[in-house]
């Protein structure tokens, strides 16, 4: 039975009366077999048939000139309307009721051919996380080798895929059975099976790859000529490169998360310029290149190296730069990009970031950088979060007008971040002229109201840049805990 709500158009009053029909004639049958059977038990005689009879016979005769049981007559009404209602059923309707349905449901065989084109659609994305799974595949390529999306994870623990090339290690061993059923140590059968069963469908466009048991470089899983977006995230004995993706020339999404085995420099992706909007990697270790190399990319919006070993220099930045982008995280190794090596840098780094945001108000809105534990302007601090010295910057936006300070973090539980001076960029906001909505305020009044520090007095007022550890100290131990905002 199929059941959805306002995907079939019968009503429910219609489907109850035909079902209360169905069952009023099973009754009937049986009724009258039992009556037949009395009848014969008793040695009572049938009566003689009458012309309506006769008549009645006649049409239930069929071709071999057999007469149809009750059961069959019953069995025949329910296919005809059964076949009235696969033709009421519309492609639309039949989409949400297959869009809940497991995929052993749509890959059986249909006796339809609407519902078979209908499912295809219906199927858009494939996971691989069991052995049953990747049988299936055999099933899905008979339906369709136009599947959207496949992502592959963890197997259970006695399968792994087949070694690929220049294999890592000899083998990647599943974790020991922990339901033997013998006390003793027996060795878990191990299953292997074939990655290259994904490269059947040849218009993919979204392959994510997470954590599966795979060992080597599979050069298959590059080359996909309609591939829109690729996601390979903790893969710890997978081999690969960025120049491998030259096989996929229409990509779009590109991300990795903890790859190991990956190597090659940012400038690999140059191939995808004209496509790529987004470029996330994080604890990939081993990519280099210039982050500079991407500042063309006339569609990229996003750009993440986190935890990489891409190198560069902020200050080398022009407002031309990187036109598209809304979204940034540099590594620790771009000059710039993180950290800050001496509290006397953060002037010139401010004022070369301004241009792009400028340009671009959302690119640093949640960025900051923070000084350096090795700078020698470094000092142990309290870890009191209101107690903090204000060794992060960060811009600032106040109405038109732009600037940036240091301050001594987020926000916290049951107080506020402390912060210096501002060094403005812009002009300074003296009054309501370049405040917008607040023409009747003045500056220092509407920054208070907007920060919320209208009632509350900042520890480094009078500091444009961090104190001294002896002044840090002196302020510490001579300012009273802030409590809440009153």
């Amino acid at each position: 039975h199929l059941e959805t709500a306002d995907a079939c158009p019968p009503s429910a009053t219609k489907k109850a009366e035909d079902e209360a029909e169905d069952e009023q004639e099973v009754v009937h049958d049986k009724e009258n077999e039992m009556n037949r059977g009395g009848d014969k038990k008793r040695g009572k005689r049938k009566p003689a048939p009458t012309s309506d009879d006769a008549n009645n016979d006649d049409h239930q005769h069929d071709h071999d000139g057999k007469t149809p049981s009750s059961s069959t007559m019953a069995t025949e009404t329910k296919k005809r309307k059964l076949a009235m209602t696969i033709g009421v059923l519309g492609a639309k309707e039949l989409g949400v009721i297959f869009s809940y349905l497991d995929w052993p449901s749509e890959l059986h065989p249909f006796f339809c051919r609407e519902w078979t084109d209908v499912s295809t659609q219906a199927l858009e994305g494939f996971a691989i996380s069991s052995p049953k799974h990747y049988n299936a595949l055999a099933w899905v390529v008979c339906v369709t080798h136009n599947l959207q999306k496949i992502s592959c994870t963890r197997l259970p623990e006695n399968y792994r895929y087949q070694n690929g090339e220049e294999s890592v290690i000899e083998a990647v061993l599943p974790r020991q059975s922990r339901y033997l059923e013998s006390e003793d140590e027996e060795e878990v059968q191990i299953h292997e099976l074939d990655a290259r069963a994904v490269t059947s469908f040849r218009n993919l466009r979204h392959l994510h790859i997470q954590g599966a048991q795979m060992n080597g470089i599979y050069p298959s899983l590059f080359n996909f000529s309609c591939l829109r977006t690729l996601s390979i995230n903790y893969m710890q004995y997978m081999k690969w490169d960025l120049a491998m993706l030259s096989g996929t020339p229409v990509l779009e999404e590109l991300a990795c998360s903890y790859g190991k085995r990956l190597s090659g420099s940012v400038n690999s992706l140059r191939v995808l310029k004209e496509t790529l909007r987004s470029i996330q990697f994080g604890g990939c270790e081993t990519i280099t290149g210039d982050f500079m190399d991407l500042e063309d990319f006339p569609h990229l919006e996003c750009l993440r190296l986190d935890d990489t070993m891409v190198t560069g220099n902020v200050r080398n930045l022009r407002v031309h730069h990187f036109p598209m982008l809304r979204d940034i995280r540099l590594p620790k190794s771009v000059y710039g990009g993180m950290t800050l090596e001496r509290i006397s840098d953060a002037p010139e780094i401010m004022a070369s970031l301004y241009c792009l945001q400028k340009r671009t108000p959302e690119l640093f809105r949640e960025y900051d950088w923070t000084l350096s534990d090795s700078s020698p302007d470094f000092y142990q601090m309290n870890n009191v979060p209101e107690k903090r010295a204000p060794f992060n910057v960060t811009f600032v936006t106040e109405g038109a007008c732009l600037g940036w300070r240091w301050t001594s973090g987020g926000y916290y539980a049951g107080g506020w971040v402390q912060h210096c001076e501002t060094h403005w960029l812009d002009t300074e906001p003296l009054n309501g002229e370049n405040v917008n909505e607040m023409d009747s305020f003045q500056y220092p009044q509407h920054l208070g109201l907007v920060l919320g520090l209208g009632l509350r007095a900042q520890r480094y007022k009078g500091f444009y840049e961090p104190p001294s550890e002896d002044q840090y100290r002196e302020l510490v131990n001579d300012y009273p805990r802030m409590g809440r905002f009153r």
